[in-house]
């Protein structure tokens, strides 16, 4: 299991969590979550347990991770890795509203909607 210093604050302890699910798997043989290339722009937590993630999504590439290979249980997996990695580390966020390059989009790659904000679900990842 990762672990992180103690001393993490709630947004510091999420900036860390966001880059290594962005990372992807350390074996190689493992398909990342997320496609290979996106970033954390930005994490805002507010009073009330709602948590903003923005992500810089590259445009697709074909044959690595990229948008256009996932279906609808791909990009809810994407989806749920996020949601659920903040929510069960960190005691504030109670739901989670996703922004691609700085934007509301209606969905990842046409399955899922972005439009709503996620409470976390234990049942999609296991």
């Amino acid at each position: 299991p990762m672990q992180f210093p103690s001393g993490l604050g709630s947004h510091g302890l999420a900036m860390k969590i966001l880059d290594v699910l962005m990372a992807g798997p350390p074996d190689a043989k493992l398909r990342p979550a997320w496609p290979l290339g996106t970033s954390v722009r930005a994490f805002f937590l507010t009073q009330d347990g709602r948590a903003f993630v923005d992500l810089a999504l590259e445009k697709p590439n074909p044959g690595h991770g990229g948008l256009e290979q996932t279906d609808t249980l791909s990009e809810l997996l994407a989806v749920y890795s996020l949601v659920n990695s903040l929510a069960l580390n960190i005691d504030q966020v109670r739901k989670v509203k996703i922004l691609i390059n700085g934007s509301d989009v209606p969905s990842l790659g046409g399955h899922v909607s972005l439009d709503h904000f996620f409470k976390p679900n234990m049942l999609i990842v296991k």
